[in-house]
């Protein structure tokens, strides 16, 4: 071990109780310079955004329900076309439907020979029986 023959022992002892010493201390601000800096700090904070309220719930009608569950508007609206158009096609049938109720005889059982009169004028004429 060497000695520095300018530095003792007692020194360090002294230096080592000042700098814990100044460690402990906190430095002086002056209270201007602290009002500065913590407004200078405010005002490059960026800004809160507004807080998202939450709606209120909004009572649904049973109607709405049933739209949702039936998978909305869209497939509502094709639903009632596809039965409307099942109604329709069942109601003004096609008369070779109606007329010919046997295929292996050669000749045809009329089924519904009133309608085929009624609607004699929606008909190809060669399918609508003379008499």
């Amino acid at each position: 071990m060497t000695t520095d023959p300018v530095r003792s022992e007692a020194d360090d002892a002294g230096l080592t109780a000042l700098f814990a010493a100044a460690r402990a201390a906190e430095p002086p601000v002056p209270d201007a310079l602290m009002r500065r800096v913590l407004a200078d700090a405010a005002a490059h904070r960026p800004a809160m955004p507004p807080r998202a309220v939450a709606p209120a719930p909004q009572r649904r009608g049973w109607v709405v329900a049933l739209l949702e569950m039936l998978g909305g508007r869209g497939a509502v609206a094709g639903l009632a076309a596809a039965g409307l158009a099942g109604i329709w096609i069942g109601f003004v049938q096609p008369v070779d439907l109606g007329v010919a109720l046997s295929l292996s005889s050669a000749e045809a059982v009329e089924l519904y020979p009133a309608d085929i009169e009624q609607w004699a004028d929606l008909v190809a004429p060669e399918t609508v029986p003379e008499g």
